[in-house]
């Protein structure tokens, strides 16, 4: 029996990082013991079992990981809703207000406007991040969760650009007052 291609496969059974390996280890421990007194067949049939599992963690930690850049790429894309909701909605309300008007112009069509949408949504997604799409509340459908989350950065997209008006609004008042 070839001692280190058993240790080399319980290395790498160990060098997968998961939530396996509470169970791996005693297994593997337990293989140490046993091989002493089996063959090599049985070392050869362990080791291709300890590969499969790894095999196995790793697709599921790909699979994890690109589950992770599905629910970014969701995220991104229903505060982006968000934000071109706002400004469609604040568009055709047509304020009456001259003043309103030109801060919604400045805000939404200005030659700055697109640093501040990209900022409206870097403050929405650092406020929301991921955790309503990570609810763990399993009886909710994901479509749900999506639902809630788009409601919830439409929420937040009214609030910060109301906000950041209020301060535009100071300071082109602050600017008049001086002149």
């Amino acid at each position: 029996m070839d001692d280190t291609r058993l240790q080399e496969s319980v290395d790498l059974a160990l060098s997968c990082n998961s939530d396996l390996m509470d169970t791996m280890i005693p297994w593997a421990l337990q293989l140490e013991r046993t091989a002493e007194k089996d063959d090599g067949k049985t070392v050869d049939r362990c080791w291709t079992l300890i590969n499969s599992i790894s095999d196995t963690l790793k697709i599921a930690k790909k699979e994890a990981d690109n589950s992770e850049k599905m629910a970014h790429y969701i995220a991104d894309k229903a505060i982006k809703n968000a934000v071109t909701r706002l400004a469609t909605q604040m568009r055709t309300q047509n304020p009456q207000t001259p003043m309103v008007a030109v801060v919604l112009e400045t805000f939404f069509s200005s030659p700055q406007s697109n640093d501040k949408r990209k900022d409206l949504e870097a403050r929405i997604k650092a406020k929301m991040g991921l955790s309503i799409l990570g609810a763990s509340d399993e009886s909710e459908e994901f479509t749900e969760k999506v639902e809630f989350f788009e409601e919830k950065a439409g929420e937040l997209a009214l609030e910060f650009a109301i906000e950041d008006a209020k301060k535009m609004v100071d300071e082109n008042l602050r600017m008049l007052a001086m002149a």
